[in-house]
């Protein structure tokens, strides 16, 4: 007859194994029940289990190793196995007993007290304490053996010559590549910077400017039949170009009879400009001045002027020229401050983009020794990623190195030769040389098994004998102790250690 496993899973429950009890339809059906699943199913749950597969008109069985569970099947009158062949070969009978008439449960207590009382076997029996000792004996040379073999490791450190390869790479660089490749492209990117600045150099321009204002006297006479007036401050002119102007330094009152009055004046403006000859002062500005006649008969003098600095445009521009040269020095510091650590700039990528910004403190024409100008300017400049550099050139190197060789584990070397140039389309091209060292492979695969269990002191000697050096080899071991090196070939190891690593 056949028989249906049914497998208890960690998550299953009364109704779930119900379920699949319904499910089933041979008249043998076994029950698993798993290790880690030891909660379930008590002795209420199994007897329902069991009911459930006498409704299915099944016969029903237990797979369990656990006491408890052993003890309530039992107790229930359903057969129980601890295999599952065992399940298969043994006897089954019907789990009919209903609830309540069962056979007592005999509990934990009782089980401990049936296993004391069963019969000692072979296994059981006492050892005799020489077996015993001789035992611990075995079990304690068995470890120490085991220590031997596993526990020591030994590293043999060697420092063979080197030798230096290098190559010389032509580098072109542009925000035009997208990728690195092995003849020599490199992608770049802008780096964009305004920065501002001011310049102050001296004036060389020179302007004329009044110091003293010229003084004299000019004759007024009355053109009109009543008596005039002329008041402080009024203002005499030569007329013409230059119009030179005199001020009236006192109240005057003209008589109708013609006669004229001398009236004091002093120039408007100060300078030399000021000095004039006699009969050059004709006119009285304002609305009388058609009804007087006006005439210096004595020359107007006093009037002094010197000649002083101040800023021409030739003198801006060369400031500008000096500020934006200054401006590119500190866009040039400052991009290469910004950039990260791993991100190069090509100094001589550089560009004026545009001012953003230009300001002149001193007016050209203005009295003034030195002149300033303050701008803003916005400079470009091309940066590349140096780690896609160094990876470039490590790849060229790789696929240049001879036969036989392996490269050191230490970081490539580069050295730029000149400076980068750009081209027209903005591309910068150079040349930089990599250089490593590199070193013969060693047959370390032959030499590696001669020397499992020898001593240190005659590894040492045999690889200073083989392996051309610029320091003498090292074996290190542990435990430090140890004199031998191990017995296991997995257990040695090697380093390669760089003649520039001391």
């Amino acid at each position: 007859m056949k028989t249906v496993i049914l497998q208890i899973e960690a998550y299953d429950t009364v109704a779930s194994i119900r379920d699949k009890i319904k499910g089933c339809r041979s008249k043998r059906i076994l029950l698993v029940h798993p290790r880690q699943k030891r909660a379930f199913p008590g002795r209420l749950e199994l007897d329902l289990i069991a009911r459930y597969a006498r409704e299915n008109g099944a016969a029903f069985a237990l797979v369990s190793r656990n006491d408890i569970t052993r003890e309530h099947a039992e107790s229930l009158g359903i057969s129980v196995f601890g295999s599952i062949p065992e399940a298969q070969k043994g006897e089954w009978h019907e789990a009919d007993n209903p609830l309540g008439q069962t056979t007592p449960f005999r509990g934990h207590d009782e089980l401990i007290r049936m296993r004391n009382n069963l019969p000692k076997t072979a296994a059981t029996r006492e050892i005799r304490p020489l077996v015993r000792y001789l035992l611990v004996g075995i079990s304690f040379l068995a470890l120490a053996a085991l220590m031997v073999f596993s526990l020591p490791s030994a590293t043999l450190v060697v420092s063979p010559v080197p030798e230096v390869q290098t190559m010389t790479i032509d580098i072109r660089a542009s925000t035009e590549i997208a990728q690195a490749n092995l003849t020599g492209l490199l992608p770049a990117k802008e780096e964009s910077l305004s920065v501002s600045g001011q310049k102050t150099i001296p004036a060389t321009g020179s302007i004329t400017v009044g110091v003293e204002k010229a003084h004299g006297e000019v004759l007024v006479r009355n053109l009109f039949t009543e008596a005039q007036e002329i008041p402080e401050g009024a203002i005499f002119e030569t007329g013409g170009e230059p119009n030179i102007r005199f001020r009236a330094l006192d109240e005057v009152n003209l008589p109708a009879d013609g006669k004229g009055v001398l009236v004091k004046v002093e120039a408007v403006l100060p300078g030399a400009e000021g000095n004039v000859e006699p009969g050059m002062v004709r006119y009285l500005a304002g609305g009388n001045g058609l009804q007087v006649a006006v005439m210096n008969n004595e020359p107007i003098t006093g009037g002094k002027s010197i000649n002083v600095n101040s800023p021409t445009e030739a003198d801006y521009q060369n400031a500008r020229l000096q500020l934006l040269r200054e401006l590119e020095e500190k866009a040039l510091k400052e991009i290469k401050a910004t950039v990260s650590q791993d991100i190069t700039a090509i100094p001589n990528s550089l560009k004026f983009t545009r001012v953003e910004t230009e300001e002149r403190e001193n007016p050209i024409g203005e009295p003034s020794d030195m002149l300033t100008i303050n701008m803003t300017a916005t400079f470009k400049m091309l940066v590349y990623d140096t780690v896609a550099l160094f990876s470039l050139g490590e790849e060229v190197m790789d696929l240049s190195l001879p036969e036989g060789y392996h490269a050191a584990k230490d970081p490539l070397k580069m050295i730029q030769q000149g400076e980068a140039v750009l081209d027209q389309s903005g591309e910068a091209s150079w040349q930089v040389t990599f250089s490593r060292q590199i070193y013969r492979n060693l047959q370390w695969q032959q030499l590696i098994p001669s020397f499992r269990g020898r001593e240190k002191r005659d590894v040492v000697k045999v690889l200073d004998e083989e392996i051309p050096h610029v320091k003498g080899a090292e074996v290190l071991t542990f435990p430090e102790w140890w004199p031998w090196l191990p017995l296991i070939s997995d257990r040695i190891y090697l380093v390669e250690r760089a003649s520039g690593n001391g």
